[in-house]
């Protein structure tokens, strides 16, 4: 399935949920009848009923991932807060036969990016993630009840830091697992996208 195909399936899912269930399952606000408006990654979206079209409030237009993540996940129903429980990527349901892929394309860049826990720190904050109690890491709400976070360790010996990406334990209820896998790639680009946007932070 291309992802164009997959923003169609998902337009036809979030077509026949009821608008008000949405908002009042995963956070989302009902701004007028034909109308949603939804916090992402820090930046307020909104989503047209019932086509399902996804936009920034200032009228940029999103990647076709990012629209399939976002209606999969008003269409969820989950209705759970986070649990301040994380999973790593191969803990999830299915996790273990994406990995690599999902390491290559998501941890891979942070642990060549960041030189320093100073760095990533700065970086997190500049992109309103929290500190992590009892770890060298931040989260960030990708969505009102879905919480990411990224872990950053080292050096080693050879001067270079690991990095990890976590998922609150909620997250299999509000998406499937290659939701996950492309919501938490995502992720990982906000971050660097956020550091190279920012020289002092460089």
């Amino acid at each position: 399935m291309s992802f164009s195909d997959g923003v169609r399936a998902a337009v036809s899912i979030f077509k026949s949920r009821p608008l008000e269930l949405m908002a009042d399952c995963t956070g989302a606000k009902v701004e007028s009848s034909g109308l949603l408006s939804l916090v992402y990654m820090g930046q307020p979206v909104l989503v047209t009923y019932p086509e399902g079209e996804v936009r920034y409030v200032d009228g940029r237009s999103l990647s076709e991932e990012e629209q399939i993540v976002i209606l999969r996940y008003l269409v969820s129903l989950g209705s759970l807060p986070p649990k301040g429980k994380w999973l790593s990527f191969l803990e999830l349901p299915g996790g273990p036969h994406h990995y690599a892929p999902f390491v290559k394309e998501a941890i891979e860049p942070l642990e060549s990016e960041f030189c320093s826990w100073r760095e990533f720190q700065e970086v997190c904050v500049a992109s309103g993630a929290a500190r992590i109690d009892g770890v060298w890491g931040y989260s960030m709400a990708v969505f009102p009840h879905l919480l990411l976070g990224c872990v950053l360790w080292g050096p080693d010996e050879s001067g270079a830091y690991s990095a990890n990406i976590l998922f609150d334990a909620v997250a299999p209820y509000y998406l499937p697992t290659d939701c996950l896998y492309v919501l938490g790639i995502l992720f990982s680009r906000h971050l660097l996208r956020v550091k190279n946007s920012h020289p002092s932070l460089s």
